[in-house]
């Protein structure tokens, strides 16, 4: 990997994020081409659907695929209302083929072991059993730290550092992100006094959603058909025009006071080894049935 390159994006959901992501795995892989970025992750919300034809149209332009996802976690189940447990997103990055399989393994836990047709939170126990070859970022304000910063659990935030430091050792970052968004103002100064306690090394991510910002607008659009709400619902869930594809200058000039969090983007593709390869469909047996002449 060039040392001409000072960053690349880690974080990134494609149209395979179903009503959420906006970009097409064609259009992701350009504009990684067009920014020279030696590699580019694909990280959808709850899911590895993309990962295999990412990884195989990445490698044959010459970028190397880093396969991960953004997976929901239970970070305080103290109330015993199912309803109202506290929870967290963490982005989970596959390091090799052990990492693959252990993601492979929580993603499939989170949508066959639900009570309802939705994914169901992971539990900390769970990430922790499978995190062998998979990196962990913490992800910034809607993350377990950050969510615990923003509602002043601070014993928790803490408790939490910990048990994730003992767990992922050197494959865990405190991952910062510049939106514009008051909340990451309010605990940005808490998380970098964290990532220095704990020795955990801050990572600059942007949160992809799509890949201009003129496609603010109609993205908006799109995450109120996802919610069932209109525009002017002031309760529903919103992104602004900041999660558009930033080019290694805007990331640049965005953390110009923090360097190592944009190097540290090519620190943890230099750790990932994974190539996804095309297989036969493994189909079940069934036994022989006799011909009907045969009874």
């Amino acid at each position: 990997m060039s040392n001409n390159h000072t960053f690349l994006h880690l974080r990134c959901r494609s149209s395979y994020s179903l009503a959420e992501g906006a970009i097409k795995l064609d259009d992701v892989i350009e504009l990684a081409l067009s920014n020279n970025m030696p590699a580019m992750a694909l990280t959808d919300n709850g899911n590895l659907f993309g990962a295999l034809e990412f990884s195989m149209k990445a490698s044959r332009c010459g970028i190397q695929p880093i396969i991960g996802s953004i997976l929901e976690i239970v970070i305080d189940n103290t109330n015993k209302d199912y309803n109202n447990i506290l929870t967290a997103k963490i982005l989970l990055i596959a390091k090799n083929n052990i990492g693959w399989k252990n993601l492979s393994i929580l993603v499939t836990k989170s949508f066959l072991e639900s009570n309802d047709s939705q994914q169901r939170p992971l539990k900390l126990d769970e990430i922790y059993k499978y995190s062998e070859g998979l990196i962990c970022l913490l992800s910034g304000i809607y993350g377990p730290i950050g969510i615990c910063l923003l509602k002043n659990k601070i014993d928790r935030a803490n408790k939490l550092m910990g048990s994730f430091k003992n767990k992922f050792k050197d494959n865990l970052f405190m991952e910062i992100m510049r939106h514009g968004l008051e909340e990451e103002k309010i605990i940005e100064n808490k998380l970098i006094t964290l990532s220095n306690d704990f020795e955990v090394p801050l990572v600059a991510t942007n949160n992809i959603y799509f890949d201009k910002r003129d496609m603010f607008e109609s993205h908006d659009c799109l995450m109120c058909i996802s919610q069932g709400v209109t525009l002017s619902d002031s309760n529903r869930l919103r992104i602004n025009s900041e999660h558009y594809f930033k080019t290694c200058d805007e990331m640049t000039e965005i953390f110009s006071d923090i360097p190592i969090a944009l190097s540290n983007t090519l620190l943890i593709a230099r750790k990932c080894s994974l190539l996804l390869e095309e297989k036969d469909p493994v189909l079940p047996t069934y036994p022989k049935i006799k011909n009907l002449s045969e009874h």
